[in-house]
């Protein structure tokens, strides 16, 4: 599956190896190996296929083979706040729902 998401033509300009959206970068563990994961920048990808007219979207979608015979599929909201107050939840939700 990773392979087919990164040989997506609709997908590769999207496609990114580091995680990272509002200051906030997404650490991820030694052992994962790029072959074993695929992060698609979904508010890129809209700006990119729909512009001027994209939905508000998340920032990441990232899918991980994680060598047991399943994938594990991360949907990711980055956001660089000092405290919960400051969240706009209406946005997020919205986000999670487009």
């Amino acid at each position: 599956m990773i392979n087919m998401i990164k040989r997506d033509a609709r997908l590769v300009p999207y496609l990114r190896s580091e995680i990272e959206d509002a200051g906030i970068r997404v650490e991820k563990s030694e052992s994962l190996s790029e072959d074993d994961y695929a992060a698609i920048k979904v508010d890129d990808y809209y700006a990119g296929v729909l512009p001027g007219l994209e939905p508000k979207a998340v920032d990441y979608v990232v899918v991980v083979d994680c060598s047991c015979d399943s994938y594990f599929m991360y949907i990711l909201e980055l956001k660089n706040v000092k405290s919960p107050r400051y969240l706009n939840f209406s946005d997020i939700h919205e986000k999670f729902y487009n």
